[in-house]
């Protein structure tokens, strides 16, 4: 009888052991995967991000606080996937030369480098109209005004966002009509399932979409942030 407790607490014991095998197999497995879906999407292993120099007071050049934000969520994110990173500056005039593998947060009002690459968008383009920014599509015609614009404003906004080609490459593009927009972008790009059923859709392929972003006026936390129209490859 002995023996036979002995076999079943044996096996018992395999199993178990074979199951935590299992797991951490399932576990590293999904781990790899998952870097190399987001290493993928983002094109590279070393990532330059650009950020835009505003004008300031005296005439100072500085970054302004929500980019800044904005890249140090980005670069938490993309440096839990192995990915490496280093930011650049962009003055807000002149000419100036972006390299590929890189990720640009900044809209065509801030700098007029950046300006270029929004108009060579065949589909979508963040430009001013009636006095005010808006993104037109390019196929209709129309113009989408952000939610913080309208009659009755509400707590939302609309971003820009693409993949284009820089430097002979290519690099991810992102500006929204409002701060809010372009901070519900980052949040957007690191949210795993948000890119990997984007990077499913577009593969490695040029892209543009608009994005609406949903946040807390207060404390201006992201709330949501969502494909708002349809995105096109191109």
């Amino acid at each position: 009888m002995n023996s036979i407790y002995k076999i079943l607490l044996d096996y018992i014991s395999y199993a178990v052991n074979v199951g935590l095998a299992s797991a951490w197999v399932y576990r590293s497995l999904r781990g790899s995967f998952r870097h190399r879906l987001v290493r993928n999407f983002y094109g590279a292993q070393r990532i330059l991000i650009y950020l835009p120099l505003r004008e300031q007071p005296e005439r100072r050049m500085m970054i302004a606080d929500e980019d800044f934000l904005a890249a140090l969520d980005l670069s938490n994110f993309l440096r839990s996937y192995g990915i490496k990173l280093q930011l650049r500056r962009i003055p807000p005039t002149g000419a100036f030369d972006f390299e590929a593998h890189s990720i640009i947060i900044c809209g065509p009002k801030t700098c007029e480098a950046v300006r270029d690459l929004y108009l060579a968008d065949p589909s979508y383009r963040l430009e001013q109209h009636n006095g005010r920014w808006e993104i037109r599509d390019c196929m209709t015609g129309n113009y989408l005004i952000s939610p913080m614009d309208q009659a009755s404003p509400e707590n939302k906004d609309l971003a820009y966002l693409a993949r284009a080609d820089v430097g002979g490459g290519k690099a991810l593009l992102l500006g929204g009509i409002h701060a809010a927009g372009s901070y519900g972008a980052i949040r957007f790009l690191t949210n795993y399932s948000q890119v990997r059923k984007l990077f499913k859709e577009v593969g490695k392929r040029k892209f543009s979409a608009v994005l609406t972003t949903s946040f807390n006026a207060k404390t201006m936390n992201i709330i949501s942030a969502d494909i708002h129209l349809a995105i096109r490859t191109h």
